[in-house]
């Protein structure tokens, strides 16, 4: 997750996705607040 007052969700998306060499629609950046739902691994 992202901190209230640090990082910015595109600049993180972006950092992860040329780390992960994918695109940045892959990477999904969860909020303070509301986190992220459940993710199906395959």
């Amino acid at each position: 997750h992202l901190s209230k007052r640090n990082n910015l969700p595109g600049l993180a998306r972006a950092a992860f996705a040329a780390a992960l060499g994918c695109e940045e629609g892959w990477v999904t950046v969860a909020s303070q607040n509301e986190g992220l739902g459940w993710r199906e691994i395959s």
